[in-house]
């Protein structure tokens, strides 16, 4: 049985992009129906990413 993603994705844009990440930011409608920005960091090789 395949479930329904409850997130949708509107568009997606690619907003920095270099030799080690990339940064792709989706504008998205969450789950409860409320409009929202989600943010994606692609590292291109093995990295530790620290967030405060």
């Amino acid at each position: 049985m395949e479930e329904k993603n409850p997130w949708q994705t509107l568009s997606s844009e690619k907003k920095y992009d270099n030799n080690w990440i990339s940064l792709t930011e989706h504008q998205v409608v969450n789950p409860s129906g409320g409009n929202g920005i989600y943010g994606v960091v692609h590292f291109k090789n093995i990295a530790i990413g620290i967030l405060p």
